[in-house]
């Protein structure tokens, strides 16, 4: 999750979630869908869009399932 969260700011400028406290933007995290990074910055590549997000999902079994299925 923190490689996502890392890749996230850098293709967007910011964080996928930035509450006023901690607990506003755990609250976030937990309930929230993050924006797709192309809504802030109109040149992100739709396919690096569709990894970052994937890498983002709620649900452990709709993320990539290790590192080398990311690479892959």
């Amino acid at each position: 999750m923190v490689v996502s969260n890392c890749s996230q700011a850098l293709l967007a400028g910011r964080a996928p979630f930035a509450g006023t406290t901690l607990i506003d933007t755990l609250e976030m995290v937990r309930s929230q869908t993050p924006e797709p990074p192309s809504l802030l910055n109109a040149r992100v590549p739709r396919d690096l869009e569709v990894i970052c997000l994937k890498c983002l999902e709620k649900e452990p079994r709709r993320r990539y399932q290790s590192a080398l299925a990311l690479a892959e």
